[in-house]
């Protein structure tokens, strides 16, 4: 086809094509339900604008435009946010609708240091026509073999785009004049991608993000997130339910003081039947493989219990100490033992409010246990960490992550405190009648007289 028949009929055949690929488009992504689609457009290449651009391809006489000017029918595709255009991108849903010419399609996605403002244009721009194959494309077999351009971008992307077909690709040819000042606009607008655009489709992103999980936290929730740790088939299912509840569910309460006890005793008896419930293979279609074990049902669990331990230390305290006599695996009780050292070491963010308030609390509490024999390692675990002299603890910045080390200021209240440990960890050494506890304590106290 030459420029003279597209004008005369070609061009129509091509406004037909166009809207053809946006009703098929616009169909299935209506069908689909799940993307945030603004627009499609679609139009066929007006006939001024494609003999400037075969002019200065030096192939105004061509009887091949087609192959020269793959946009001659295009079809715009905008959607509101990045995430859909990459899973738009990533589906199949051109690929079942039309045949792609992968080596004529592009992604134009400008590098970081480009700075030719006719270049920062963004998009993924996919050259297809028609399968012949396919039985609802039938009644169009007069456009088979036709090709057309899908464009797929954002909405930010999409009104940058039209401002830089506007200006920039439209400028007059005017020599010298205004040619500084043409400069400078394509200056402005290379700044309002890099400095604006940019940032604000990162930014409306993350917000889309948010409400998503904040909606599907509040849906976990309604449908009893919190009763499906408890009442799960096995501990695949108890395991994937502590992840949503962890994720998704405890990050939205407002209260979470007010909330986390209920969650906590539920988390208690979730625990348990995890450790009594055997391993379950996890099904898929390429063939079985091993489910969750115990230990790694109560690590999830744990690591909840770690990050709300300082909610109410006496209810910590006391969960750890009926775990540890209840729980037979020793791999979750050694998770058991690690939840007591995070609980009683003296991290700098709590001792700049409190003090040594936890370590005091402990230790009291360690005082009054009518068994302290029946959960000896996770005594000493709490008095050796106690009687450590040193405090650690992590500060946070835009650019970096700061680790403090230090030494522990002196306090009445903790000099007893210790006093009372150094005592406590003597009785397990010279009571017990657990070997490994003894040489246990025995060395926590060497230890202790090092520092």
């Amino acid at each position: 086809m030459n420029l003279l028949e597209y004008e005369q009929h070609g061009r129509q055949l091509y406004e037909e094509l166009a809207g053809v690929v946006g009703d098929l488009l616009k169909h299935t992504l209506d069908a689909d339900g799940g993307y945030r689609l603004q627009q499609i457009q679609h139009r066929a290449k007006s006939v001024s604008s494609l003999q400037k651009r075969l002019e200065e391809a030096q192939s105004s006489e061509s009887d091949e435009i087609e192959l020269i000017r793959k946009d001659l029918a295009g079809s715009r595709l905008v959607f509101y946010t990045n995430k859909d255009v990459g899973r738009f991108t990533q589906s199949v849903i051109l690929s079942d609708l039309f045949e792609i010419d992968y080596d004529r399609s592009r992604i134009h996605h400008p590098a970081p240091e480009e700075a030719n403002a006719a270049h920062l244009f963004r998009s993924f721009n996919y050259v297809v026509r028609l399968r012949k194959d396919h039985p609802d494309l039938l009644k169009h077999s007069h456009l088979f073999g036709l090709w057309c351009e899908v464009q797929i971008q954002t909405t930010l992307n999409h009104v940058w785009a039209e401002m830089a077909h506007g200006t920039i690709y439209k400028r007059p040819e005017s020599g010298d004049f205004g040619k500084q000042e043409m400069l400078e606009i394509e200056q402005r607008l290379s700044d309002v991608m890099r400095k604006h655009l940019i940032p604000a489709g990162y930014i409306f992103q993350k917000i889309i993000n948010d409400f998503d999980r904040l909606i599907e936290g509040k849906t976990l929730f309604d449908e009893g997130a919190i009763d499906a740790v408890v009442n799960a088939a096995d501990n695949n299912e108890r395991y994937d339910a502590v992840d949503r509840l962890k994720d998704h569910v405890l990050p939205h309460f407002d209260d979470v003081a007010t909330e986390y006890p209920v969650v906590r005793e539920k988390l208690k008896e979730a625990w348990l039947r995890a450790e009594d419930a055997p391993v379950t293979p996890r099904q898929t279609p390429l063939g079985d493989y091993l489910g969750e074990m115990p230990d790694r049902v109560t690590g999830a669990i744990k690591e909840i219990f770690q990050q709300y331990r300082y909610l109410d230390v006496h209810a910590t305290y006391e969960l750890i100490c009926e775990l540890f006599v209840q729980t037979k695996g020793q791999a979750s009780r050694d998770q058991l033992l690690k939840l007591s050292e995070s609980l009683s070491a003296h991290t700098l963010q709590i001792w700049q409010h409190y003090g040594p308030a936890v370590q005091v609390e402990l230790v009291a509490r360690l005082k009054s246990e009518p068994d302290r024999q029946a959960i000896a390692p996770v005594a000493i675990k709490i008095l050796g960490e106690v009687l450590n002299p040193g405090i650690t603890g992590t500060t946070f910045t835009s650019s970096a992550v700061n680790l403090h080390r230090g030494s522990i200021s002196y306090s009445d209240d903790l000099a007893d405190a210790r006093r009372d440990a150094i005592r406590m960890l003597s009785e397990i050494a010279e009571q017990s009648t657990n070997e490994d506890d003894k040489r246990l304590a025995l060395s926590t106290l060497f230890k202790a007289s090092a520092k």
